[in-house]
């Protein structure tokens, strides 16, 4: 389900299932009853970019593949401004996971830095019809306002990608082996970070790392990551289009299927 702004009563909603639009209802603020209206077939290929700005967004994937629905977010960031979503337990503990926490995931790293997530409420599989076999909980979703170039602090988005992808793709493994697959031609792991593994590095960290290991060309971008400290600026990631381009058209696809939309 999807909401516009606070001025805005329209709701709309997306699934596989046609016949979940003979119940869904709402009554808005002025005592009318609308129904939400079918655009997508999938939330996992819906356009943000066609919808109304600073959506809310609010989901329920129990028995879908949660990581791809929140890589989807994540591409869409700069069209919701926070989103409400019901999944698995484990999920939400690897989406809300901290340096050194042993659910610490890519997820949670990426999710730090787009914005900030916290558990609401957790929901026991008792709740559920037809019972599933695991609990559930409920995720609040605030993302910054802000350009790509300052929530990376000036890293290609594309090369924080494969960083992320092969240090967790074998975590148990130390830097200096698990990522020797993205390393450009002569390249090194730096070496204070060689000896550890990707859940002893923090966010900020991994934006350090994969500088260092691609370093930047701009002068503003490095300047960027010196001073990247988290915290949201007064900028918003509308006052100026992003920085990362590929064939003239603005860097969409970054953590999801290339199935999964397009936009």
């Amino acid at each position: 389900m999807l909401r516009g702004p606070r001025s805005q009563s329209r709701w709309n909603s997306f699934t596989s299932d046609p016949t979940a639009f003979s119940e869904p209802r709402r009554v808005s603020s002025r005592g009318s009853v609308s129904s939400p209206s079918r655009l997508f077939s999938s939330v996992l290929v819906c356009e943000f970019s066609r919808l109304s700005p600073a959506h809310w967004v609010v989901l329920y994937s129990l028995w879908v593949s949660s990581s791809q629905l929140l890589c989807c977010l994540l591409d869409s960031w700069r069209f919701i401004d926070q989103a409400l979503v019901t999944i698995q337990w484990e999920m939400a503990e690897r989406l809300t996971a901290r340096v050194g926490e042993r659910q610490y995931s890519r997820l949670s790293v990426v999710f730090a830095l787009y914005g900030a997530c916290r558990i609401v409420k957790k929901l026991p599989r008792s709740v559920f019809y037809p019972v599933p076999k695991v609990d559930a909980a409920l995720v609040h979703i605030k993302f910054r306002q802000e350009p790509l170039e300052k929530i990376l602090c000036g890293v290609d988005p594309r090369q924080f990608r494969n960083v992320l992808h092969a240090a967790f793709g074998q975590r148990r493994k130390m830097l200096r082996s698990s990522l020797k697959p993205v390393l450009p031609h002569g390249g090194a792991v730096p070496e204070r970070f060689a000896s550890l593994r990707p859940q002893q590095l923090s966010p900020t960290d991994f934006l350090e790392l994969t500088e260092a290991i691609f370093p930047s060309k701009d002068a503003d971008l490095r300047s960027d990551l010196q001073g990247c400290s988290g915290r949201e600026g007064k900028e918003t990631r509308e006052e100026r289009p992003g920085r990362f381009l590929e064939d003239g058209e603005e860097l969409s696809r970054i953590w999801r299927k290339e199935k999964h939309g397009d936009y």
